[in-house]
């Protein structure tokens, strides 16, 4: 705002409101020579404000832009780990969901969604009891396609179990559901 004149925000504009502030700048100093405006020195600044303004601009939307894939991102892999925390592995259990009985079973339980190679990988990680002492497992789940998954490997204290063994600690995790 100029006195009682309100400027529209264009770049002819803008340099007509810097030439204004300057001029005011030189008759404030010629009336006072106190005056704490030095001239010049506004309107360098003016000039280097309107220059890293677009500067500023382009770094908000580059911001903006970042964020906006983060979260994308970040919903995506949510949706990957409900998809398996909210599945049924039906050969153990058409009742109890996935989540459920590793929720159940595990203290310290992490999901964690990946990509590798382009396929889609879902992974559990706690710790349990393994003949009587502490384990960590983590249990790796694969996406065949959008809708169907499969249990890719296990890993206890560092060593990978074969499909017999997934099988049976599978059994004992769902069938130790709410005891």
């Amino acid at each position: 705002k100029i006195g009682s004149w309100r400027l529209r925000t264009t770049k002819k504009n803008r340099r007509c409101v810097e030439e204004i502030e300057c001029i005011r700048a030189y008759i404030a100093k010629v009336f006072n020579h106190n005056a704490p405006v030095n001239a010049n020195k506004k309107y360098t600044s003016m000039c280097r404000a309107r220059k890293y303004s677009g500067v500023v601009s382009l770094v908000c939307v580059a911001l903006a832009v970042i964020l906006l894939v983060v979260s994308i991102n970040s919903a995506s892999k949510n949706q990957q780990i409900d998809g398996i925390k909210y599945a049924h592995l039906t050969a153990f259990s058409r009742e109890v969901t996935i989540g459920e009985a590793f929720d159940d079973f595990f203290a310290d339980g992490k999901w964690e969604a990946y990509t590798e190679d382009s396929y889609q990988f879902v992974k559990f990680s706690g710790t349990c009891s393994y003949y009587g002492e502490s384990a960590k497992m983590v249990v790796t789940f694969e996406y065949v396609d959008d809708d169907s998954f499969e249990v890719k490997k296990m890993v206890i204290d560092g060593e990978s179990l074969g499909l017999l063994e997934m099988s049976a600690v599978l059994e004992v995790i769902f069938d130790s559901y709410g005891e």
